[in-house]
């Protein structure tokens, strides 16, 4: 796309040989690399919430079923 922050694929495999995608793969970028394309004049502000409001959950019960019980932060897994 050419865009002014550095983009990447970052595919998800099915298998272990690599062979098969698990689903349609995208272009990335990390919004870390942000602030490196901003001017010398740029202002740049952020929001900071509590840790309790962030829960993200990016694996799916079926992924998630064999694998034993975290034993780390729990918004880092489903739920089951």
């Amino acid at each position: 796309m050419q865009g002014l922050v550095p983009e990447f694929v970052n595919p998800k495999y099915a298998d272990a040989a690599k062979t098969t995608f698990k689903k349609p793969t995208r272009l990335e970028c990390m919004m870390q690399d942000h602030p490196k394309v901003l001017g010398a004049d740029s202002k740049v502000g952020f929001t900071s919430f509590p840790e309790w409001t962030y829960l993200p959950v990016k694996n799916s019960v079926d992924e998630v079923r064999p694998h034993p019980r975290p034993q780390c932060h729990a918004p880092a897994h489903v739920t089951r």
